[in-house]
């Protein structure tokens, strides 16, 4: 996704079913950033229980990534998700804005989950860190 054009935004509200109560979960993404500025912009995953309302927030905090890609950094967050959470949305935070050039490669998962996802040119990912296969 392009970067937002306002200071902040929804970039996701992801239903949880029925997680067991104090299940581990990961988030992470992809975050694009200029190489001539040192912001970053950050996610924020709301944990949202059964009222509808915010219980928890846990930060993403892009330049604390130790998995870049040239300018594309790794931001990623562990968390307890309690058996009230229904789902979890995703805020970025694009303050100073702008401060990223683009989003990829959102991923959610329970902790013990082992995602692998390819890509059309053969880029291989696990649990949205990159893999090389040669």
């Amino acid at each position: 996704l392009p970067a937002i054009a306002g200071d902040s935004a929804i970039i996701a509200s992801i239903p949880i079913a029925s997680p067991k109560d104090s299940q581990l979960y990961e988030l992470s993404c992809w975050l694009l950033v200029s190489d001539n500025d040192p912001r970053a912009a950050n996610i924020s995953a709301q944990l949202i229980n059964e009222q509808g309302k915010i219980d928890t927030t846990a930060d993403l905090l892009t330049r604390q990534s130790v998995d870049n890609f040239g300018m594309w950094f790794r931001s990623s967050k562990y968390f307890y998700v309690h058996r009230n959470i229904k789902s979890i949305r995703c805020m970025i935070r694009n303050t100073p804005n702008p401060s990223y050039i683009a989003l990829d490669e959102l991923l959610l998962r329970p902790v013990d989950a082992i995602i692998i996802s390819k890509t059309a040119d053969g880029s291989v990912m696990v649990n949205n860190h990159r893999f090389k296969t040669k």
